[in-house]
């Protein structure tokens, strides 16, 4: 009896992995679809620079596919024969749908700084090394030391834009920590980063500007993350990454 509940077991378990295997399969074939369709735009509209470029091609599907979307995206960027000008549209991409920033700088540059040959070669490089090291599996150490670090900041109520940068670049990988990091602190640049990070970019801006007036508590900042969260429950396949973000808010 014993040996034939464990052949079932057995089955089962390869009967899910095998499932498994087959979404997964599935959904490289469509993420790789969309991504070739978005790449296919940009071609037929090359006159339209860069704040054109998320506007173009199946961007409303790619908004649809959620987290697992811009994982996929951090893989294309990720990927050593992925280069030059395909790669600074990638980069683009890469930011608006997994918020992972590869070029915007920390400090303000000079004049004859190019950010796709000097800056961006330099941050996609760092990148590729952390995601193989497997960095953004995990990135909370590291938000929550710049967290830390950008307390004795937290007074005035203008946020520079550059001391949130740091936040920027793990994306959605730092949201369980910046989400702990507002509850533990009610930390004003863990809150700025996750609303530039999620795309609430017109509410960014304002809060920068007068953070002690708008979301000037913890409650109200993680109302508005709860809001965030119920809306992309419904959309996003990716239950690790959502699964970690509801246990951050939750704790």
């Amino acid at each position: 009896m014993k040996r034939a509940v464990l052949s079932i077991s057995f089955a089962a378990l390869v009967f899910t992995s095998f499932c498994t295997g087959i979404f997964a399969r599935e959904q490289q074939k469509s993420f790789d679809g969309l991504y070739n369709q978005w790449h296919e735009a940009l071609n037929s509209n090359a006159a339209l620079g860069e704040p054109f470029w998320t506007r173009l091609g199946p961007i409303e599907e790619m908004k649809e596919a959620g987290i697992a979307f811009g994982i996929y995206l951090c893989e294309k960027v990720a990927d050593e024969s992925n280069a030059g000008f395909h790669l600074y549209q990638d980069v683009h991409l890469l930011n608006q749908f997994a918020g992972v920033n590869l070029y915007y700088p920390k400090e303000k540059l000079s004049v004859d700084t190019n950010i796709f040959s000097d800056l961006m070669p330099k941050l996609v490089a760092q990148f590729r090394q952390e995601w193989s090291e497997g960095l953004y599996k995990d990135p909370s150490k590291i938000v929550a030391q710049i967290c830390e670090q950008r307390m004795s900041k937290e007074g005035g109520s203008i946020i520079v834009p550059g001391d949130v940068v740091g936040l920027r670049r793990y994306g959605i990988f730092g949201l369980p920590e910046l989400i702990r990091q507002i509850k533990k602190n009610n930390s004003k640049h863990a809150f700025a980063a996750y609303l530039i990070i999620t795309g609430a970019s017109s509410t960014y801006s304002d809060y920068i500007q007068s953070s002690n007036i708008l979301f000037s508590t913890k409650e109200k900042k993680l109302e508005h993350v709860s809001r965030y969260v119920e809306e992309i429950k419904s959309y996003n396949s990716n239950q690790e990454w959502m699964r970690r973000i509801a246990s951050a808010l939750a704790k």
